[in-house]
């Protein structure tokens, strides 16, 4: 008799309970209006709402959430429900991907108050609105990754495989259009296995910082296609080798700040035309040579001055 009972619940207030983690088992078939605010839900089972095909309003405010799968709030109604989701220390996760896709918000899930629902970027750690994120803000952090559709992924050299060096961090989106990499202040042990070739061939954003890199050999960089930023900061370099910078063809940013480079040529450049933006503060640059602009026509933006 309870469970009959229970069943036909079509309102329910649990606000400020203990409430740790949802399945579909705790919650009535025949449910409309559930509120589940200030508790301490930090997990939501996959398909714990597929069969509340009524639900109208589902109020998960001030909660522990940090990640939310589409698969675990998706309904199979015919009307969207209203989910409120303030004041959870929700991550931009690349799990969070669905709330972009159109055909989900106005069809199956619309997202209360997005301007006032924020997550928290997993490399900037800058805090963004729902609304503002962007899609390949929406990141999730790998070991090592292939992405659809990839044929070599059991072999030791494959392009579609990411493999993250040791002692860094590495992320990417849904689609694996965006792959960051980021290796900062590697241990001894790292930096010993650590060399520029080691990054992954499907990196968009490198940042290197705080590493021991006194040459940039030849063909550190080759045939990135998708690289767009590089940084390679307080590393110590020295010295760059000829097309150290090679077949990077979308590359518009690259940041050798703060490194001990006398001198540029250009011929440390070979098919990376696209740079834009050229960053050498705190190097202690002497010779620029007129070869660098021609290498790198696309050149609007170049920081730093020359040593006295």
């Amino acid at each position: 008799m309870d469970t009959i009972r229970a069943n036909r619940v079509r309102t329910a207030s649990l606000r400020g309970n203990r409430i740790e983690q949802l399945s579909a088992d705790q919650i009535p078939d025949a449910i409309e209006t559930l509120d589940l605010s200030a508790n301490r839900v930090q997990h939501i089972a996959p398909a714990t709402f597929a069969a509340k095909t009524s639900l109208r309003s589902l109020d998960l405010n001030d909660n522990r959430l940090t990640q939310l799968t589409e698969e675990s709030l998706i309904a199979d109604g015919v009307h969207s429900i209203d989910a409120s989701l303030r004041g959870n220390p929700l991550r931009c996760s690349c799990e969070l991907h669905w709330i972009k896709k159109p055909e989900v918000v106005k069809r199956k899930v619309n997202i209360v108050g997005m301007s006032e629902t924020l997550c928290t970027h997993p490399v900037t750690g800058k805090v963004i609105s729902l609304d503002k994120v962007d899609s390949k803000d929406l990141l999730c952090e790998y070991s090592q990754v292939c992405e659809p559709d990839c044929v070599c992924c059991q072999f030791g050299n494959c392009d579609c495989k990411a493999v993250c060096p040791s002692g860094c961090a590495c992320f990417r989106d849904a689609l694996f259009d965006t792959n960051v990499v980021r290796c900062e202040n590697l241990t001894d042990v790292d930096m010993k296995a650590f060399s520029p070739s080691s990054v992954p061939i499907s990196a968009t954003h490198v940042y290197l910082s705080g590493l021991s890199i006194p040459i940039l050999r030849s063909h550190s960089f080759l045939g990135r296609p998708r690289l767009e930023q590089l940084h390679i900061n307080a590393s110590g370099i020295r010295g760059i080798q000829p097309k150290a910078f090679n077949t990077l063809p979308k590359l518009k940013l690259l940041d050798l700040s703060d490194n001990a480079i006398v001198r540029l040529s250009g011929d440390e450049f070979h098919k990376t035309s696209a740079v834009s933006h050229l960053f050498l503060n705190g190097n202690r640059l002497r010779t620029i040579e007129r070869g660098l602009t021609e290498k790198l026509p696309s050149l609007t933006t170049v920081r730093g001055s020359l040593s006295t």
